[in-house]
């Protein structure tokens, strides 16, 4: 009971409290409500009395806006006739600048060309006839020329050709650093002149003379320090670029320019690039002039030497020609660079074309000199020549790319010259080099043109120092031949494709030589003489391709290079012991009808020959002694200049003629066949092997 009214208690009293809490809510609610109703009140008053304002305003703002408009017609209406007033006296204002030169003020010249350009605008459009116009058009045609002057005598003023030392440390650099610094031709302050002038001749006139100027001036430039480049490594040496009348080959000329001392980088730079064997070039062409002079006579002699000396005064100076292309590259690429710093971009392309066209044309023209005097010397049956083309067909292979490069944007005659040239070299030297192989097949096989002791023919000599200086350019050397191929794509370089190639045209120049060689042989009324020289010459050609890459090379087409000599040479080694045959055939027992046992024992002295024994044992020894002192005074005039050679022929001979010889001795010399023994046992073993000793010995 007592909890339900407890329970009560608290219910009235938590009803009490919500009463309460309900009153005063109710309080202010109302008085957010009045609070609403003044603030609606005081809206509304503020609403009525912005819309006074704004019909109050308005019209004063229009009124404002209608004069400020009015004031800035005004303004530009000023303006504007102070430009045309300015107009009509431009002409006398800018004549004193004008006639000043550009130099001077170079911005402050610009800024009176741009009035006079305004000027003559205005006067075009609105009065055109005006006697102002004419006026104005003269003195911006001045202030033109002069700025057109101005350009070519800053450049011209300030261009100078490149020192030679200079692009060869750049040269020697390119080797060895990926990329070297850009030559500097002018200074910053005068590059920004001659922008700013060429910039407002190409954007405010039609005039290009500025660009004829360029050209001009820098063309010229560029010829002067190529040639100094050639002058310089001329000077190195001393000498010229025509090559000495006893060698067609090119000649090693570097040195300093005068009065510079030339730095070692440079000669140990070129002398390391350029590596062109003289001594071969000068054997081959002497050879050359011997068989031109035997097939002409002697009447035609006179005229040949001629025509040979004026034709090497033609050749070129290969090593100073191909680093005249290097530094060609390398100043082109300069003056590309200094164009686009001067020249607007729209007159780039062709001002460089221009630039450059007669750098190229004359390196170009250089090369198909030498092509022709290769042509005309090859004519002659001389080949030294075409060894000259390959360091520059191997160099041209190089820097063809690099000349792709900088030449981008040029137009496709000037890209397409160094492709000619390098197409008409190799045209030149494949046709040379299979002239060669003619030249071999048809070598006189003459008993004039052969050696008399059957020694190494010159021809052979030649052929195989000539094959050897290709090795240090197989891939230019192949690539000749491979140009010529029809199965050859053009603009492949597979250096695969050309060592194959080139091992190809060895083993046809080793056969040709081979067949050439075997017709000269069968020259010599002495055929045994005709074994030694085929062995003297299969010899050689084996010794020099061993001891050099051909053989490698050869084996590339042809595996068995080396067994062939081997096999000629022992075949023709056999065919010379054919000559001992006489010598053989008295000291041999036939077995003929004699009453002497047919063995090889010993005739002892008491044994009983008859007379016709006694005979016949004297012409055995007569017999031997004259066919070996023949055979003697007939082959000591032989050569063999190789030592191993001779000392193995020597000792086959000895081991062919010294057992056979004893066992006849033995046999015969104690016998009682005559009283005057020293007549006819002339010599004893040991005098026989001295005898053979001194064969192949003229001195003897």
């Amino acid at each position: 009971m007592e909890d339900c009214l407890q329970r009560k208690c608290e219910i009235d009293e938590k009803l009490t409290r919500e009463t309460s809490n309900l009153s005063r809510l109710r309080e202010s609610l109302q008085r957010s409500n009045q609070i609403t109703e003044n603030m609606v009140g005081i809206l509304a008053t503020f609403e009525t009395r912005l819309q006074t304002l704004e019909k109050t305003i308005i019209p004063i703002y229009l009124e404002t806006g209608n004069l400020q408009n009015r004031q800035k017609n005004i303004d530009k209406t000023i303006q504007c006739l102070d430009e045309v007033i300015a107009h009509y006296h431009v002409a006398k204002e800018s004549e004193s600048i004008i006639r000043e030169s550009p130099c001077k003020d170079t911005d402050g010249y610009l800024a009176c060309m741009e009035r006079l350009k305004a000027a003559i605008k205005y006067f075009s459009e609105n009065h055109p006839s005006s006697p102002e116009l004419k006026s104005v058009n003269a003195v911006f045609t001045k202030g033109q020329k002069a700025l057109e002057r101005e350009f070519l005598e800053v450049l011209t003023r300030h261009s100078r050709p490149v020192p030679a030392i200079v692009i060869m440390d750049l040269l020697s650099e390119d080797d060895v650093l990926p990329e070297t610094p850009a030559l500097e031709h002018l200074s910053e302050d005068i590059i920004n002149d001659l922008l700013d002038i060429a910039k407002w001749l190409a954007n405010n006139t039609d005039s290009i003379e500025f660009c004829q100027s360029y050209i001009t001036v820098r063309c010229n430039i560029l010829m002067k320090s190529i040639t100094g480049v050639s002058e310089h490594i001329k000077s190195v040496s001393g000498g010229s670029t025509a090559v000495p009348t006893h060698s067609p080959g090119p000649s090693r000329k570097f040195g300093s320019t005068p009065g510079v001392t030339p730095t070692k980088r440079h000669s140990s730079l070129l002398s390391s690039k350029f590596t062109i064997p003289r001594k071969a070039s000068a054997m081959l062409k002497k050879y050359s002039q011997q068989l031109v002079e035997t097939t002409i006579g002697q009447k035609r002699q006179g005229s040949t030497a001629v025509d040979i000396v004026t034709e090497e005064s033609l050749y070129m100076d290969v090593e100073v020609y191909v680093s005249t292309i290097s530094a060609i590259h390398r100043l082109i690429q300069s003056e590309r660079a200094l164009l686009e710093q001067v020249i607007p971009e729209k007159h780039r392309r062709k001002t460089f074309d221009s630039l450059i066209l007669p750098t190229i044309d004359s390196m170009t023209a250089e090369g198909e000199q030498m092509s022709a005097s290769v042509k005309r010397s090859t004519s002659r049956k001389d080949f030294s020549g075409v060894i000259s083309l390959l360091p520059v067909v191997r160099h041209l292979r190089v820097i063809r790319i690099d000349f792709d490069r900088v030449l981008e944007g040029c137009q496709q005659s000037t890209r397409t010259k160094l492709v000619s040239l390098h197409s008409s070299l190799n045209m030149t030297g494949a046709k040379a080099l299979e002239d060669f192989i003619e030249f071999i097949r048809n070598d006189p096989d003459k008993a004039s043109n052969i050696p008399r002791d059957g020694t190494v023919h010159e021809l052979t000599s030649n052929t195989l120092i000539f094959l050897e200086q290709m090795l240090d350019y197989v891939d230019a050397a192949g690539g000749m031949l491979m140009s010529q191929d029809p199965s050859n794509v053009p603009g492949q370089q597979d250096p695969r494709k050309n060592k194959r190639k080139l091992s190809e045209y060895i083993v046809r120049v080793l056969s040709t030589l081979r067949l050439n060689l075997t017709n000269k042989a069968q020259s010599y009324s002495d055929m045994y003489l005709g074994a030694i020289f085929m062995a003297n010459n299969a010899n050689y050609i084996l010794k020099s391709l061993r001891k050099t890459a051909l053989l490698k090379l050869a084996n590339l087409i042809s595996e068995n290079t080396e067994m062939v000599y081997e096999e000629e040479i022992k075949e023709n080694k056999r065919q010379y012991m054919v000559s001992f045959n006489k010598v053989i055939t008295h000291i041999v027992d036939h077995y003929a009808e004699s009453s002497v046992t047919p063995s090889s024992h010993a005739l002892g002295p008491t044994m009983k020959l008859t007379d016709k024994d006694r005979q016949n044992i004297k012409d055995k020894f007569s017999g031997f002694n004259k066919e070996i002192e023949e055979l003697y005074k007939v082959q000591k005039a032989y050569a063999i200049p190789d030592q191993t050679l001779r000392e193995q022929i020597k000792r086959d001979n000895a081991d062919y003629i010294l057992p056979k010889y004893k066992v006849f001795m033995k046999k015969y010399q104690g016998s009682q066949f005559t009283k005057n023994t020293h007549k006819y046992i002339r010599y004893k073993d040991n005098d026989v092997k001295e005898l053979l000793e001194t064969f192949f010995d003229a001195s003897a």
